[in-house]
Order: C-alpha cells, then structure tokens, then sequence
C-alpha cells in the first residue's frame, strides 16, 4: 500500500479489483456465475479527533449505495 498516495491512487486500485472479480466466472452445479460488485469509498483522516467526526464505514456504505445506484460493478468515493 505504500504506492498510494492520493484518492486518485485508491480508484484505480479499486477498478482494477472490480475487473478481477468480474473478470472470473465460476460454475455450480452446471450453472455459471458472474460476479460483480459495488465499492464504496471514504476518507478518514486519522489524526482529527473532533467531536461530530464523519464515520468512515457509513460514509463508505453510503459510497457504495451511491455505486450501486449508478449501475452494477462500479465505485464511488464520498470525498
């Protein structure tokens, strides 16, 4: 992870996993599954410790929520 140094950094990152997952097909019993997935993405800054303070897994989920409204198999990042 020491290679990402911005938010610009983590959406590629996160492309190139949905690609990858989307990218294998895996069967059962006789039947092939896609896979796709929505990613949602915060930012937290870690050394501010102000009351009121956004939480970082809701503002994710509600990234990701905002992917899945676009369409399947997308990212979104609440900046």
């Amino acid at each position: 992870m020491k290679d990402i140094k911005s938010i610009d950094d983590v959406i590629v990152l996160s492309k190139k996993l949905l690609g990858c997952i989307s990218s294998f097909p895996f069967e059962i019993e006789n039947n092939i599954i896609n896979i796709s997935c929505s990613i949602g993405i915060s930012l937290y800054d870690y050394q501010d410790n102000e009351e009121g303070m956004s939480n970082p897994i809701s503002d994710a989920d509600n990234a990701m929520y905002t992917a899945k409204k676009l369409g399947k198999n997308r990212v979104s990042a609440n900046l």
